[in-house]
């Protein structure tokens, strides 16, 4: 089973804070025609994105980032849409890594695309100098900065549950799903 929204009892009123593998249009519209917001990692090839009724996909926003001269975020205001018509209104939020983090990233980027053998291409190589978010919420809201400092709280979330699964083994669950037992276990790990 994928990552997606699908997969989650979302309500109206819910921020959900997904990485990139759930910027997906169908992710996304799961949610919200359940009513909830998100707040997801960016990735341009898997969300059908529209700005000001053009295709807005990794080339395109290349080329507006590149215009961008400033270290402060950039917002573009978009709309994303399904294949049966249905749209909804989102903003992307960038801002620039800085130059040893964007190093860090770009050199990470090149070794996943020897890795797989495609060589990358150019747009992924500069936005992997990039933070990316796109959320449901106005930034009337919820601003840019809010969006990457949530984002980032959710990175370290995800840094503790790694630690449970290394050090305290909380993914090697020997019981039947919603025994009990199993919650029992995984409290006294915890503990």
């Amino acid at each position: 089973v994928g990552e997606t929204f699908r997969n989650f009892p979302i309500e109206e009123g819910d921020l959900w804070i997904g990485d990139r593998a759930y910027s997906t249009s169908g992710s996304i519209f799961s949610a919200v025609k359940r009513q909830g917001d998100l707040l997801v990692r960016f990735n341009p090839w898997s969300t059908r994105t529209f700005l000001q009724d053009k295709r807005f996909g990794p080339k395109e926003l290349v080329r507006k980032l590149k215009q961008e001269r400033k270290h402060v975020p950039v917002t573009f205001e978009v709309e994303l849409k399904e294949k049966s018509g249905d749209s909804v209104k989102a903003w992307v939020h960038c801002q620039r890594l800085p130059k040893e983090k964007a190093k860090e990233q770009r050199a990470g980027y090149l070794k996943r695309a020897k890795h797989k053998r495609n060589g990358g291409t150019e747009e992924g190589l500069y936005l992997a100098g990039w933070l990316l978010v796109l959320t449901t919420v106005s930034p009337d809201l919820l601003g840019a900065q809010e969006c990457f400092d949530l984002y980032r709280m959710r990175w370290q979330v995800e840094l503790v549950f790694k630690r449970y699964k290394s050090l305290l083994h909380i993914d090697e669950l020997r019981v039947k799903k919603g025994s009990r037992l199993a919650m029992i276990r995984n409290y006294g790990k915890l503990l």
